[in-house]
């Protein structure tokens, strides 16, 4: 509600029972004319108090709203907002007002948004955080930030690549381009050092690593050509001392007799060269496999048995019941399961019915022995269970 009266004086907006806008009208009349009650001016101006926001204009009329409920007017019309926008009740009229986003919320266009990479992380403008190359956009205490890929690490607002042993360049830890340091190889000589530590082939001397040379000695080589590693080309071919011998450029002593066991006719004696171990065995030995064997003899053995040098023994055929390994080995010209078998054994075996009788091998059995078929019976009749008579209950059996 506005109130007048004559003259100038204070007035204050309302919403509902709450004061948003105090401010100072100055009315004036035309010639001859008197303000009243209800007049309305031809002239006035508003000033906001509480706070700043949306803005109004309208005719000769200007009006500033605060953003918690501003107010804006034009001659001949009032416009209102309370927490956003306002419009005026007459054309010429506009007001705007402030945000109600929830608390750690901005607002992008209309929309509340969590602050995040894509908007800007609390920037208000809301443009996308910027991304240097190898990186990833991330939020800083409220600002635009970003993480480097694996591999790489920040340097001057960007992305740059990690140190390696083979980019070519001193960097990292390196004394030197691509060497020295905790992580690279050591420097060759001439290259610069900050201690023993960055050297391959010296000691750090004023920065630079040295070099000292290798010997014959030191490198325990016979080489007629050896490189010291430090420029010098070094004839050790006469390094070694008897009874060694230089073999594979390295000094080697070789054997001087043939091991004790040996019979091989070029036994390698371990630099190169060969013994004739021929005639070594003793004679009680020969020689099997390159070694010296002594061979057994057949004493309680049957059959053919090896002497365990490779020679095949013929020890007299085995009697029943003895060990083969083939019917060859056993008298009775059965081997059975490794055990030399007959006829006349007392067992049933060799693929006999009953004991020593029936099958392939033996003789015919006597009625009342068992039987497969009738040709294992004496009778030829092998009782099956379609028989009777005298066959009655005896089924496998001669009658």
């Amino acid at each position: 509600m506005i109130s007048k009266t004559k003259g100038t004086r204070r007035s204050r907006f309302s919403i509902g029972a709450t004061p948003v806008v105090a401010f100072t009208m100055s009315l004036a009349c035309a010639t001859g004319e008197e303000l009243t009650g209800g007049g309305d001016a031809s002239a006035f101006s508003v000033t906001g108090t509480d706070g700043t926001g949306g803005i109004g204009t309208g005719g000769t009329g200007t009006g500033t709203g605060g953003s918690t409920g501003g107010t804006s007017m034009a001659s001949g019309g009032t416009s209102m907002a309370s927490g956003g926008t306002g419009t005026g009740t007459n054309a010429g009229d506009s007001g705007t007002g402030g945000s109600s986003c929830g608390s750690g919320q901005k607002l992008c266009g209309t929309t509340c948004v969590s602050p995040s990479p894509t908007n800007g992380c609390g920037d208000a403008q809301c443009a996308a955080c910027p991304v240097p190359a190898h990186s990833q956009a991330a939020c800083s205490a409220g600002t635009c930030d970003f993480t480097c890929d694996s591999g790489y690490s920040k340097s001057s607002g960007a992305c740059v690549a990690d140190p390696t042993c083979t980019d070519g360049t001193k960097n990292g830890t390196e004394t030197d381009v691509d060497c020295g340091g905790a992580k690279c190889p050591k420097c060759a000589p001439g290259k610069v050092c900050s201690g023993n530590a960055d050297c391959a082939k010296g000691p750090c001397e004023s920065g630079i690593c040295g070099c000292t040379p290798a010997t014959c000695a030191s490198a325990s080589t016979c080489a007629a050509s050896f490189d010291d590693g430090c420029g010098k080309t070094l004839d050790c071919s006469q390094s070694c001392t008897t009874p060694a011998v230089c073999y594979q450029d390295k000094c080697c002593t070789p054997l001087a007799a043939c091991p004790a066991t040996s019979c091989d006719a070029a036994q390698t004696d371990g630099c190169g060269s060969t013994l004739d171990c021929s005639a070594n065995c003793p004679s009680t030995d020969v020689c099997f496999n390159k070694q010296c064997c002594t061979p057994m003899a057949c004493g309680t053995q049957c059959g053919h048995p090896t002497d365990g040098c490779g020679t095949t023994l013929d020890c007299g055929l085995c009697a029943d019941g003895k060990s083969c390994k083939s019917s060859a080995d056993c008298a009775s010209g059965a081997c059975e399961n490794g055990t030399c078998v007959s006829c006349t054994d007392g067992k049933k075996n060799n693929g006999e019915t009953d004991v020593d009788c029936g099958g392939a091998n033996c003789a015919k059995c006597a009625n009342g022995s068992q039987c497969n078929a009738d040709s294992d019976c004496s009778s030829n009749r092998c009782c099956t269970l379609l028989d009777f008579g005298s066959c009655f209950l005896k089924t496998g059996t001669c009658q």
